[in-house]
């Protein structure tokens, strides 16, 4: 008898002993008790789903069962991606370009590490590329008459230059893996407790904003775009900042819930409203009343807080995402990427989260508001 069928055959004499039946209802009771313990998380979700509960149950009416929360979906690398085109030249006329103090960098491109940058390493040799050749094309007419050759191809590697700036700046931010894990699916909403240290990824993403904003060509009074400096060491430090925290997508998560929990409990209220008054004279009843604790205890005290805090967290990242993405994708006005910043990160878009976000804020205020000055349980001022 080999081992698998050896095996098996223990497997059934143990299936065959006495105490089955207890092992097999022993494992039952595990595993629900295992199910209730997740079910009974405190997460986000379940938080909503216990205040929602508790007034559907006052207002003896159910939920109306919602479609399922559409996926915050960032674009593939591929769709991310864009094609930079090189610009070839032979190795005499790049011999020329020695008079601008371009040839170390030339070679540092054309050698095999230098064919494979990351996206940040490539916006820091452009920079640096971009601030000898600008100096050395304002002053080209002067090799006019001696060399027409030559300013021709620098006035054709300033305008290729040029050209891929936008581009070398979009792959900074989209073609890396920081953006990225920023908005994996795997994270999860935040738990209603948790309070991650936003302020470091927030300040990560200002100076990052401002390098992307710096990098759109500003022109002095001559026309010719100005040469900025990147600090190197900065840059990557941000960078790493944005790898090493990925919060964003689970603030977004966050803010979802937030919103289509919020609608569920207008819903129902103004659903009961319109059908007869909850309280009539402005008396109170002990429906209402009972409404009115469940408003302090599970939304005021366990709810409100979190939506606060995600509040903060929102208007400390948001701004200069989209910053971000307004800089980044001159080079891709149309792209997936400005359909997701439209859809998940603007501020301004009407059918966006943050206005849908708000919304939801206001027209569940509005709605207790109202049901509170019915039942004469509007608190007074003094």
């Amino acid at each position: 008898m080999n081992t698998q069928r050896l095996s098996n055959y223990r497997l059934r004499l143990l299936l065959q002993l006495p105490y089955r039946k207890g092992l097999s209802l022993l494992f039952i009771l595990l595993l629900a008790a295992l199910l209730s313990s997740c079910s009974n998380e405190d997460t986000l979700g379940n938080r909503y789903q216990d205040y929602l509960d508790r007034v559907a149950n006052l207002l003896d009416r159910s939920p109306t069962d919602a479609a399922p929360l559409p996926a915050i979906i960032y674009p593939s690398r591929r769709d991310r991606l864009l094609d930079i085109p090189d610009f070839e030249q032979g190795l005499v006329e790049v011999w020329d370009f020695q008079r601008c103090g371009l040839m170390s960098l030339i070679n540092q491109r054309n050698s095999n590490l230098g064919k494979v940058m990351r996206p940040s390493q490539r916006f820091i040799y452009e920079n640096h590329f971009w601030q000898k050749l600008v100096p050395c094309y304002t002053k080209r007419e002067k090799w006019l008459a001696e060399d027409s050759d030559f300013v021709r191809r620098l006035e054709d590697a300033y305008q290729h230059k040029k050209e891929i700036r936008p581009l070398v700046t979009h792959q900074l931010f989209f073609a890396g893996k920081e953006f990225e894990r920023q908005f994996s699916q795997s994270q999860k909403a935040f738990l209603p407790n948790a309070r991650p240290d936003y302020q470091r990824v927030a300040t990560a993403l200002r100076e990052l904003a401002r390098l992307a904003e710096s990098s759109e060509q500003p022109t002095d009074s001559t026309g010719f775009s100005s040469p900025g400096t990147v600090n190197v060491a900065g840059l990557e430090h941000q960078l790493q900042i944005i790898n090493s925290q990925p919060i964003t997508h689970s603030l977004l998560k966050s803010l979802q819930i937030t919103s289509h929990s919020l609608n569920q409990v207008s819903q129902l209220l103004e659903n009961k409203l319109k059908q007869r008054p909850l309280c009539l004279n402005g008396g109170s009843t002990q429906r209402s009343k009972n409404l009115y604790n469940v408003l302090q205890k599970y939304y005021l005290q366990g709810i409100q807080p979190v939506i606060a805090h995600h509040a903060r967290m929102a208007n400390h990242l948001l701004p200069p995402l989209n910053q971000i993405f307004d800089s980044a994708l001159k080079a891709a006005p149309d792209s997936s990427l400005r359909h997701f910043q439209n859809r998940w990160l603007s501020m301004q878009n009407p059918e966006g989260l943050w206005r849908s976000f708000q919304h939801a804020n206001q027209r569940h205020t509005a709605v207790w508001n109202r049901l509170l000055r019915q039942c004469g349980l509007f608190p007074q001022r003094d």
